[in-house]
Formats: C-alpha cells, structure tokens, sequence
C-alpha cells in the first residue's frame, strides 16, 4: 500500500470521524490523565517498545528524559528490567508491558498499579496503553516502519 506523507494520521485524515475520535483519545492519553508525568511517559516507551513502534519510541524517550529520565532508566525499561526502576514508574511499566504483552493484566499487576495511582489512575494507565497499541497497529498497516 502507498501510504501519503504524514503516515499514520494522514490515512485517518481521509476518515474525518475516525481521525476526531482517535486524535481525542491520544490528546487525552498524553495530556488529560490523572498519571504521574514520569510513570506515564514510562507506560507509553514500555508499551511502544513492545509493540516495535520505533517513531513513538524515540518520542517518548526523549520526553522521559525531559522529565527527569536518563539512559539508563530507559534501558532498563527497553529491556524488561522493571526492578531497576523507581517506584510509581515500575508499577506503570510492568502493567503497560503485561497489558500489551497478553492483552490483560493479572490480579497482582492490577492491584499494584492501583496501589500507586488509585482507581482512576488505573483506568487512565489502561487507556494510554491501549491508545497506543491502537495507534502502533494502525501505523503497521498504514505506514509499516
């Protein structure tokens, strides 16, 4: 498929409606939830390394980094070494990796990251990961890398 300038977003220029609902959903998950800012740039990097989403990946990097990250925090969440990371930022990376991983979270992950964020934090950290699964699998299609 021959995709115009622009990749992911543009094809969902061409569906107004679709490009609306998406675009707010994403507005949300960067600037709306109720998440620490460090845990969830952490939850988007662990969730578009995982799905090999390499534009959000360098993305998200440097933001985590902005934020307060360093090289090493972003290693040891590139390569699943979530015990190596802070506290708040280990419970967004582990549920982000499990959810994208399986497609669920189990009861101890759940519990984990309510601890840290409350039940809306929750919420919103299950949102921002499937946000951006949803944008790395309309990208594959789109736009493969």
């Amino acid at each position: 498929m021959s995709t115009p300038p622009g990749g992911v977003f543009a094809m969902l220029a061409t569906s107004p409606e679709a490009m609306r609902r998406v675009s707010k959903l994403g507005a949300f998950a960067r600037f709306g939830t109720s998440l620490p800012d460090l845990p969830r740039e952490a939850a988007i990097y662990v969730t578009a390394c995982r799905e090999q989403f390499a534009a959000e990946v360098r993305i998200h990097g440097e933001t985590a980094k902005r934020l307060g990250g360093d090289d090493a925090l972003l290693d040891h969440l590139a390569n699943g070494a979530f015990d190596q990371v802070p506290d708040r930022v280990q419970q967004a990376a582990i549920f982000a990796h499990t959810l994208a991983t399986t497609g669920a979270v189990d009861q101890p992950v759940f519990d984990a990251a309510r601890a840290a964020f409350g039940d809306r934090g929750v919420v919103d950290l299950a949102v921002t990961v499937g946000y951006y699964v949803l944008l790395a699998r309309l990208n594959r299609v789109f736009a493969p890398e």
